[in-house]
């Protein structure tokens, strides 16, 4: 931690997007994906916005477009563009 600040969100969400960037199969996923549930659960808006894309895909968890919903706008409600966007490809799409 640097200058008292938690990094704790920060730190989980990077070694979740390590294990997604170097994945070797879906052992690594479901590592990745339990890391990213852990990163948003500190609060850490970018894992919010990555745990919608796993569960938009299905990346170390089965897909769930209503859970992919929730995470991405979460994201965007905070801000996140990426994430502000795949909320807009939702509502075009009719799903919510």
């Amino acid at each position: 931690m640097s200058k008292g600040k938690d990094t704790s969100g920060r730190q989980t969400f990077l070694a979740a997007k390590r294990r997604f960037n170097q994945s070797s199969g879906p052992a690594d996923d479901k590592a990745g994906f339990a890391l990213l549930k852990r990163a948003a659960s500190a609060g850490y808006i970018r894992a919010h916005e990555w745990l919608g894309y796993v569960y938009d895909y299905g990346y170390g968890t089965r897909p769930n477009r209503r859970l992919a919903f929730k995470h991405y706008l979460i994201a965007a409600k905070a801000g996140n563009v990426n994430a502000e966007y795949h909320v807009g490809v939702f509502h075009r799409e009719g799903i919510w």
